[in-house]
């Protein structure tokens, strides 16, 4: 189930996963999924749920504006020394 939004669904928290809480969570290596559904329920495992609401608000724009899909932006980034930059090429 794809989700997006506030993270509540049917009354239940979870984590929303678009393409950039998807791209985000493998490019530093945190999750190895190939699908947002898959991303979703491996975050979910590893995350405490006081975490699950808030991660897609915090992921999405950094994913929109610093870990972009193509060139993304890690000579500014704040947590490369954390990321294991998974599946880039060429950065900025």
């Amino acid at each position: 189930m794809r989700q997006s939004g506030p993270g509540i669904a049917c009354g239940q928290p979870r984590i929303g996963v678009d393409v950039h809480v998807h791209r985000v969570a493998n490019r530093w290596g945190y999750v190895q999924t190939a699908a947002p559904e898959k991303t979703m329920v491996a975050l979910e495992a590893k995350l405490p749920p006081a975490y699950w609401v808030e991660i897609n608000r915090l992921l999405v724009p950094f994913g929109k504006h610093i870990c972009t899909f193509r060139l993304p932006h890690c000579s500014t980034c704040v947590v490369l020394d954390m990321c294991q930059q998974s599946g880039v090429t060429e950065h900025r």
